[in-house]
């Protein structure tokens, strides 16, 4: 580095919004450090303020200062000396998907812009590691610049990022294991310049530019009452150089013109010799990431294509985003991620069931707007019509099973059929239960009815996402159910899936392939934290027995029901080196249904976790698959067999892993496998003697925020909080789709794990496909009416370039998505607004 010319000194606060406190006891906090703030601004003592790259601070601080207080918030705001966004809150990395990251920035952005203000930065600080797609997704965003830290290993500040579909940005990496965390204004007063002095020899080694930055804050804490004074001090021991208080967007402004490096990195940053990644979050609390995954994919699947097919989005813009805003406020790294105080994940579980009732809701009331249910009547003649919705973009015939509700208007419930355009349906009735029902709406007041419930299961051919109409008939003769029997095994066209001899085994027909122990659950022990797994000295692997199993069909659907039993330590011993003597059984339910042309095996798993200190994982059989490919948000990813390092970390590093994150799916293009599941965002692909194995992490429960002894982190990561809720005991409900047919990895078969929506009404509606593609590579993330346009987002997560036919409310148009890419389709929508 030439010699030093400035130092820009960027006061922060990096604001985890809730971790080991409360949201609310963080607000109390903010509140009392703003005003702080600003009356050190209004003395001159600080110049300016960087708010930690998030823009929700503006909405917290409007609810806890008074009025006045609030106004001198947003006149430093307008000034730009206060700077907040790009992002809305800062989110986990690996644990977000693509719609996600693209409200955050949208929402985020869109506050900013309201004060004049726009960060041209992908801010990252604290992030634990970054997906490879974070260049792709700023450009889109206007974004050319990025400041990182985890994950993140480069011989320099200035650096070059390519991102895995070759777009590139500038980035700013923060140099030593510090990064952001930077507090020498905090020391006493005789210690300060000496180490700023050690902070800035030890970064201009970093440094390719003749200056340096200082990012004076930490976690939850703004500047020292003397910083002032500390400045003056500071600007006299080092004459001939330049000090300058700067907010972010006023640094880049006067570096960028000269950024210049030769270092680059690539793809996603993950590597753990600088500073922490603590992969271990992504299978804490799996059951927030599952219940986050079920908002996500509501919004994007159902509750915005909906209202496009509906022609309402202008109406319920606001609500709209009040959901997301819902789901956004999970997703901060110390939230989902799951290394929170147990206070803390309790309200995100509330904040995500509030946001699914309102997503729920919202539907509910749009397609009664246009199709009313008039439940004061009691003769179904007022309420005939169905109207289901299908998420799938793929077009083919599908088995779904939906449920109906008719007035109980006789002793026995009658015969019911369904007719879409004038022609019969095939359906089989499963079961008919009789109830009471509340029902209730905007204009109508509340009313009790007892309803017939039919469980029925209707197979039709479905051309695409989109609303489908059928008239509900009832014929004078009672309900005949579905013949329930007993059968040996289950099979379709492509498998016979049986129990021999206590092994689960499938047979895949069109190339006489067995999967022997397909499905298998292991228990290890687990001496870990919120943050890492730790293996104890000694930890014999338990797996679990297939105890009981039964196969039964009924109509177009098989089912195998299995029991299993899991017997391990049930926690550890008071040294955590080994289990203790106490042992546990647990027992594990497993239903495998397979329809009669669907090559997608539908999987729900069971439990009631009674384990302490433990991983519990499902391992599917791959044969003898050497790689596979999991997917982060835009891409798939290639991952090998790991291998367990076994020993202690250094201080301050980790030791090597060998799991991976997936959001969504697996995908082994050798042998044709793929799994779908709804949030088990931890995998680990492993090598046993007679088969290869890639394991889901079911749960992992620990029951300490941080930890300060263990073999795989050399160090804490946080308070020594007992977090005792982590241990995860409580009843556990998981859903998987496996295809052993996948001639191609197929991007959308997680939307047939979305819980169906379907409502009735007294008045048929006009059908629609709303959206189609007729190649299943391509993932279809967002389908959205703005203005008088709709908006479908495409992307092409494979290695290679895939291009489709995609249709649009009846129009076709051929796009091509170079490899690892995604583009936005717009087509005009000529309709006038949703006729009330």
């Amino acid at each position: 580095m030439s010699q030093l010319k400035t130092i820009y000194v960027i006061n922060h606060t990096h604001w985890d919004r809730e971790w080991y406190e409360t949201k609310d006891t963080y607000l109390a906090k903010l509140k009392t450090g703003v005003l702080y703030l600003l009356d050190k601004l209004d003395r001159g003592e600080v110049a300016n303020f960087f708010f930690d790259g998030q823009t929700i601070v503006v909405e917290d601080l409007r609810d806890v200062l008074n009025h006045a207080d609030f106004e001198r918030f947003e006149a430093y705001l307008f000034a730009g000396k206060i700077e907040i966004g790009p992002w809305y809150v800062l989110s986990d990395g690996f644990l977000c998907d693509e719609e996600t990251y693209m409200q955050n920035l949208a929402i985020g952005m869109e506050i900013a812009e309201r004060y004049n203000q726009r960060v041209p930065l992908a801010y990252l600080p604290d992030t634990f590691g970054h997906i490879g797609q974070i260049p792709q997704i700023m450009h889109a965003h206007g974004i050319e610049t990025a400041f990182i830290h985890r994950g993140a290993n480069s011989k320099t500040v200035e650096t070059m990022w390519e991102g895995s579909d070759g777009s590139v940005l500038k980035t700013f990496v923060l140099p030593l294991n510090s990064g952001y965390y930077q507090t020498m204004f905090h020391e006493e007063q005789t210690h300060f310049l000496t180490a700023i002095a050690e902070y800035v020899a030890a970064t201009q080694s970093y440094q390719v530019a003749d200056s340096i930055v200082i990012l004076n804050g930490c976690d939850h804490t703004f500047m020292p009452d003397d910083f002032a004074a500390k400045m003056t001090q500071l600007e006299q021991a080092y004459p001939g150089v330049t000090i300058k208080q700067v907010v972010m967007s006023e640094y880049l402004e006067a570096v960028l013109p000269t950024f210049s490096t030769t270092e680059r990195i690539t793809a996603e940053q993950q590597a753990p010799g600088k500073a922490y990644v603590l992969p271990g979050v992504w299978s804490t609390r799996t059951y927030l990431k599952q219940q986050n995954r079920q908002l996500v994919d509501t919004l994007t699947t159902q509750v915005e294509p909906l209202l496009a097919w509906l022609n309402a989005s202008e109406t319920n813009t606001e609500y709209v985003t009040y959901l997301w805003k819902k789901a956004l406020q999970n997703i901060p790294h110390d939230s989902l991620c799951g290394c929170s105080i147990d206070e803390v994940h309790r309200e995100m579980e509330i904040r995500t069931q509030q946001g699914l009732d309102g997503a729920k809701r919202l539907m509910t009331e749009m397609v009664h707007l246009q199709s009313p249910l008039d439940f004061t009547q009691t003769q179904l003649g007022m309420n005939p019509y169905f109207s289901y919705y299908h998420e799938q973009v793929l077009p083919g015939k599908y088995t779904q099973t939906v449920e109906i509700c008719v007035p109980a208007s006789t002793e026995q419930p009658r015969h019911l059929r369904l007719q879409r355009q004038g022609q019969d349906i095939p359906l089989e009735i499963f079961a008919v239960e009789r109830e009471e029902r509340l029902f209730a709406t905007y204009n109508q007041a509340p009313s009790y009815q007892n309803v017939d419930c039919y469980q029925v299961c209707l197979t039709d051919d479905f051309t695409g996402r989109g609303c489908y109409q059928y008239e509900i008939n009832l014929e004078a003769t009672p309900c005949v159910l579905a013949v329930r029997e007993s059968c040996e095994m289950i099979s379709n066209a492509f498998y016979e899936v049986s129990v021999d001899s206590g092994i689960l085994r499938c047979y895949r027909k069109s190339d006489q392939k067995y999967f022997d122990n397909w499905l298998i659950f292991k228990h290890e022990l687990d001496a870990g934290d919120t943050y890492n797994y730790s293996a104890p000295q000694l930890n014999p692997q338990q797996y679990g027995r297939i105890m009981h199993a039964q196969a039964y069909k009924q109509g177009p659907k098989q089912w195998l029901t299995l029991t299993y039993e899991l017997t391990a330590p049930a926690k550890l011993d008071e040294n955590r080196q080994m289990g203790s003597e106490q042992w546990l059984t647990m027992p594990i339910t497993v239903e495998i249904e397979l329809t009669a042309t669907d090559e997608q095996m539908r999987i729900a798993l069971s439990f009631d976790q009674k384990f302490q200190d433990a991983k519990i994982q499902l391992g599917c059989s791959l044969n003898q698959a050497k790689l596979l490919q999991a997917d982060t948000a835009f891409e798939l990813v290639e991952r090998t067999i790991g291998t367990a390092v076994i020993g202690k970390a250094a201080p301050q590093k980790e030791i090597p892993w060998t799991q991976f994150p997936t959001l969504r799916h697996i995908y082994v293009p050798t042998e044709k496998i793929q799994i779908t599941h709804d949030g088990l965002t931890e995998g680990t692909f492993t090598q046993l003697p007679t088969a290869n194995y890639v394991w889901l992490t079911l749960v992992r429960a620990v029951g300490w925020l941080s930890r300060r002894d263990l073999n795989s982190r050399g160090g804490g990561a946080g308070p020594s909080y007992v977090t005792p809720e982590a241990q995860c005991q409580r009843q556990y409900n998981c859903q998987l789709q496996i295809s052993l047919e996948a001639q191609t990895y197929q991007a959308n078969t997680y939307q047939q794990l979305v819980p169906r929506f379907a409502v009735q009404g007294n008045r048929a509606m006009s059908e629609y496909d709303f959206v189609a593609s007729d190649n299943p590579a391509i993932q279809i993330t967002r389908t959205v009416q703005n203005e008088n346009a709709l908006h479908v987002r495409l992307v092409n997560p494979t290695h290679v370039e895939q291009e489709t036919q995609l249709t649009v409310f009846g129009q076709t148009t051929k796009a091509v998505l170079a490899p690892k890419t995604f583009m936005t389709v717009v087509r005009t929508d000529e309709r006038k607004g949703m006729e009330l």
